[in-house]
């Protein structure tokens, strides 16, 4: 009888330690379940945030066609950052640049992207080589794998990547400086005088001092409204001296007042659990009352 009660003491005590050690195993696997679901409907919601920064960069981008259609300067309603709490821990932020601020990295010319990779003409000629027309003597059979230039038009900056001797400092430059979406108007053009870096007019051959006064006159409460001639004369009645090249320069195509494509950043955050979806979109303003299009998306997260 004793030998009985204690085997049945002992199956008993094997019973409850494996129970136990399911009941932690279950348990474990629900918190994680939890845990996880938590995760995926906060990622959702991030998401959805930042898709509604989209929208809205949309509604803003096509008042203004209807508003202003004629120039775009930094002092719009689109130019300025935004910030916006829907709810306790959420937040959205939407950040609106124009594309043409930037170098057409597919019209520019050699000379323009040397001055921006500081004097890198190699790497400058290849990626004109990389974008022109056909020429076997560009391709490089003998490395492995072999390379050949693509012939015809960069679609999105990852392409640079391919390019011989990018690094990533370099790359880190163009992305900063350069697009691939702007129409092929003029050689590294079209620029918007109201919103072009300093560093692209000087790229494009733009001296220093009237660099200064571009940069100058439009940081306040005015901006350019005409190019051309009315650019040139606007300048020197702030007292610049220009000379013929600088004339023919300022009044070529390279140069507008306005913009029709738009780099949209739209982050959408939760505080917890901390998740992060970001969208990068470029949007495409049309030139009458139909709505803007977007021709460029892409999307990323922390997790």
């Amino acid at each position: 009888m004793n030998r009985q009660r204690g085997s049945l003491l002992v199956m008993t005590l094997w019973i409850i330690t494996i129970l136990g050690a399911l009941s932690v195993a279950v348990a474990r696997y629900l918190s994680t379940e939890v845990r996880v679901t938590r995760y995926r409907l906060a990622r959702h919601e991030a998401r959805e945030l930042a898709h509604s920064g989209i929208v809205l960069a949309l509604t803003l981008i096509q008042e203004d066609q209807i508003q202003t259609p004629t120039a775009d300067w930094s002092g719009e309603p689109w130019a300025a950052p935004q910030t916006i709490s829907p709810a306790s821990g959420r937040q959205l932020t939407i950040v609106i640049t124009d594309e043409e601020r930037k170098l057409n990295v597919n019209t520019a010319t050699a000379a323009q992207l040397s001055f921006l990779l500081v004097g890198d003409d190699t790497l400058a000629q290849a990626i004109v080589d990389y974008v022109d027309a056909p020429d076997p003597t560009e391709d490089r059979l003998t490395d492995n794998p072999p390379y050949y230039a693509k012939n015809s038009s960069i679609t999105v900056l990852d392409e640079l990547n391919d390019v011989p001797g990018m690094e990533t400092e370099s790359y880190e430059t163009l992305t900063s400086f350069t697009t691939p979406f702007t129409p092929p108007t003029a050689a590294g053009g079209p620029l918007n005088l109201n919103t072009v870096m300093p560093e692209v007019l000087e790229a494009v051959g733009v001296p220093s001092a009237t660099v200064q006064t571009i940069v100058q006159y439009r940081s306040g409460a005015e901006h350019f409204v005409q190019a051309g001639a009315a650019l040139i004369a606007l300048l020197e009645s702030q007292g610049l001296v220009l000379d013929d090249a600088q004339r023919t320069l300022l009044a070529s195509a390279l140069f507008t007042v306005g913009s029709q494509l738009f780099l949209v950043v739209s982050e959408g955050v939760l505080e917890s659990p901390n998740v992060r979806v970001r969208v990068q979109a470029v949007i495409q303003r049309s030139t009458d009352t139909s709505p803007p299009k977007i021709i460029s998306w892409r999307e990323s997260s922390n997790r």
